[in-house]
């Protein structure tokens, strides 16, 4: 089983005078297992559902909205790096077979050949099957 996303997460609070009138609580979310990147996704999502309920008593309605968003936003960050990596992967071993679509384009037009619209058509076709090969 995945470890918990929560785990080892603080939520600091620092309450204002304004509070909860005129001005929501400055916030921070914190946790040592989680990227920077994430941690700022979610700093930012609990500021603008803060900014949302000015006016009313909002820290433990931001506990609860943590406890479900946190998942749902960690889950995001991971299916994003991992396309990431994907695509890192197939442009590395695209380069590492020779294949790069950008350099026959090139290489047709230095020619003095035009690239006629089936041709490129055809050329994107090639790409996208390379591609589909490694995904399988």
């Amino acid at each position: 089983t995945a470890p918990s996303k929560l785990e080892g997460s603080k939520l600091h609070v620092f309450c204002r005078s304004t509070y909860p009138i005129l001005a929501p609580p400055l916030l921070l979310f914190t946790n040592p297992t989680l990227a920077p990147s994430l941690l700022r996704k979610i700093n930012t999502a609990l500021i603008e559902k803060a900014k949302e309920m000015i006016g009313e008593p909002i820290v433990f309605a931001l506990m609860e909205y943590l406890s479900e968003e946190v998942p749902v936003l960690y889950d995001d960050f991971v299916r994003e790096q991992r396309a990431k990596e994907m695509a890192a992967e197939q442009l590395r071993l695209r380069k590492l077979a020779g294949h790069d679509i950008d350099k026959v384009i090139e290489a047709q037009y230095e020619s003095g050949g035009q690239l006629g619209r089936r041709q490129r058509a055809k050329l994107r076709a090639a790409e996208k099957a390379y591609d589909r090969d490694e995904q399988l």
